[in-house]
């Protein structure tokens, strides 16, 4: 499909009123079509933009795409609202809405819905808007059920502008971190659609692409049963860990689906959620190993160090080994593929593999990362009974077996002098005396010998850990990496895929000190970015503001006006004020608000009542958290 201009769109739908607005990128320009009574809905204008422009949207593959094609046909508003309740409150999907409804375009589309694209698993619009730092988040300014009247029309028409911006902003950053090219990329080598698909749903068409057929989906009966297969690789030395080996072998797993049996309990009393629950035999593994404790999890590994500090001297160097694209070994070195699929999925699957390796090793950027898209996109999958490479077993095996793996290269090392001070996932820091460095390289070639792995190690100067989880590492040459807590905000990062702003001032005060010595009171007070001192925060239900009639600044009393927030509300600390951000559902006080003063709209310069004195305590009190006094 040729390039043609952007043009940004959104859809507003009331019971008497019905707006799709459109932002054209090229111009800067929007464009309302309206319907309410007494005004026709401009179906050949709305027409010339779809056919002339790339209509780009969020969620508008789900929402808004059918509920345009139903406008087109001529429906009422009416027809249009009860429509939008079939989506909206019953769940309808947009597959069965065009049959339902009997309607489609006459002429195809050029559309991307960047929803699916943007990492994060169905995170909204607006949270997406106040991790961007968008000008203005606004939540929906009027009850859906309402009826709207002409100066409602004009509000409606200025809070879809406003969404539309979020849209481009959204897809401004997809751009820019390339989610959007590769995807152009492999639209164009596959000759399938796939600018609207996220990278588990890649993997689906690009394998049904090259099977040449669909598989079935899988059906898995609620409490089937199952056990981990042994890799014949995975030998220990100690008593404790063959122990542990002997648990897992033996210790079955459960697939559980709560649609299958609501009322179910599951053994902590809680009620039953669908997935895969391990055997408490497992859960309780605790293995000590050195001066290290680590816990088996369905994600992975974790170590349990909390507070530690380790740095690069005269006596030890410390290092970071993370096994390159360990999942997909794993699955290609232990032949792993579902049933439905055969086995030659696992041939497409270890072919992808391959060239993504060639092309990395050749720089060929787009195309090493298109294929890491679907290695990636499939191991996604295999837990989702929605998909065709729906294998439980298969998910634990390929987690589990990482476990394990890790733990055979611990003891190697620990049993050798060389202390491991953190695991996580698919990764292990090492604290190696200076005489060990050799011997440390050569366990570690064994140990890529035994799985057929492979380690890539980094240099650090230091390791700072408030836990596993939550660390800022300096490397011999100076780069930060961060991780938790000390991730910068942005839309791609973070263990949910992206962290939304949480006084970032406080992190970048901490890496400073860390890096450079440099006063946490001087990275604060010199800070003039309000964008650090922010933080967002979705609230279930909606968040006002309370506050007495004539005054903006007494904490919350019973029978108080209160401003309305949405559900995404961004915020900064006040000095000298001790109110809150409440739930509008029951009035309780939204975690970490205390002093907390809304920012829904960007201002032009730091405001004068910023609390810095708060930002300089939280800042030490992170780093005391670390081992840092």
């Amino acid at each position: 499909m040729e390039k043609r201009p952007i043009a940004y769109f959104d859809l507003e739908t009331y019971k008497d009123f019905f707006l799709c607005k459109f932002l054209f990128k090229e111009t800067r320009q929007f464009r309302s079509f309206m319907m309410y009574p007494g005004k026709p809905l401009d179906i050949l204008g709305i027409e010339q933009v779809l056919i002339s422009h790339c209509i780009i949207g969020f969620n508008s593959q789900g929402y808004d795409c059918p509920i345009l094609a139903l406008a087109l046909s001529g429906a009422s508003n009416q027809q249009l609202k009860d429509a939008n309740d079939m989506i909206i409150t019953r769940g309808m999907k947009y597959w069965d809405f065009y049959d339902t409804y009997n309607v489609g375009f006459r002429f195809k589309l050029d559309h991307i819905d960047i929803m699916e694209v943007l990492p994060g698993v169905r995170i909204g619009l607006k949270t997406y808007g106040g991790i961007a730092h968008a000008p203005t988040i606004q939540d929906l300014p009027i009850d859906p059920s309402s009826s709207i009247n002409m100066l409602q029309r004009v509000q409606l028409d200025k809070y879809c502008g406003n969404d539309l911006l979020l849209t481009e902003i959204c897809h401004d950053v997809a751009i820019e971190k390339e989610w959007i090219p590769l995807r152009e990329h492999i639209s164009d080598e596959i000759g399938i659609d796939v600018r609207s698909k996220s990278d588990a749903q890649i993997a689906e068409a690009i394998t049904k692409a090259k099977l040449g057929w669909t598989p079935n989906k899988r059906v898995v009966p609620h409490k089937y049963q199952f056990t981990y297969r042994m890799p014949g690789c995975v030998q220990f030395k100690t008593e404790q860990l063959r122990e542990v080996q002997r648990i897992v072998a033996s210790s079955p797993f459960i697939v559980l689906d709560k649609d299958e049996d609501t009322d179910e309990l599951d053994p902590d009393g809680n009620k039953v959620k669908s997935g895969i629950r391990m055997h408490a035999d497992i859960k309780k593994i605790r293995v000590t190993i050195g001066n290290s404790v680590y816990k088996f999890g369905s994600g992975g590994l974790h170590s349990q160090e909390h507070g530690v500090v380790y740095e690069t001297n005269d006596d030890y160097e410390i290092c970071d080994d993370d096994v390159g694209s360990f999942y997909p070994k794993i699955i290609i070195t232990q032949c792993l593929y579902p049933e439905q699929c055969g086995p030659r999925e696992l041939e497409i699957y270890t072919g992808t593999y391959d060239e993504r390796m060639a092309a990395k090793h050749a720089g060929r950027k787009k195309e090493a990362n298109s294929k890491k898209i679907v290695l990636n996109g499939k191991f996604g999958k295999l837990g989702s009974k929605y998909s065709f490479f729906y294998a439980p077993e298969l998910l634990m095996q390929v987690t589990i077996s990482g476990q394990l793996y890790l733990l055979m290269l611990i003891e190697a090392l620990e049993l050798n002098g060389i202390s491991v001070v953190s695991a996580n996932t698919d990764g292990i820091v090492t604290r190696t005396p200076r005489g060990l460095a050799d011997r440390r390289r050569a366990i570690m070639k064994e140990w890529e010998r035994q799985t057929g792995m492979n380690l890539e190690t980094t240099y650090y100067r230091g390791i700072y850990m408030r836990d596993v989880n939550n660390y800022v590492a300096i490397t011999m040459d100076g780069e930060v990496k961060r991780k938790g807590v000390f991730t910068k905000p942005e839309i791609g990062s973070g263990p949910s895929a992206s962290k939304a702003p949480h006084r970032e001032i406080c992190s970048d005060a901490v890496i400073a000190y860390l890096k450079d010595r440099t006063p946490v009171e001087q990275t604060v007070y010199r800070c003039h970015d309000i964008r650090k001192f922010l933080t967002v925060k979705n609230v279930k239900g909606g968040a006002v503001r309370y506050m007495h009639v004539g005054t903006d600044l007494e904490p919350f009393e019973p029978n108080q006006t209160a401003e309305d927030l949405g559900k995404v509300v961004r915020w900064a600390y006040r000095r000298d004020y001790d109110g809150a951000i409440h739930y509008r559902t029951n009035g309780n006080q939204v975690q970490d608000s205390k002093g907390a003063w809304p920012v829904m709209t960007l201002p032009d310069r730091m405001p004068e009542w910023l609390d810095y004195e708060y930002y300089v305590k939280h800042a030490y009190a992170m780093l005391a958290e670390m081992g840092i006094r």
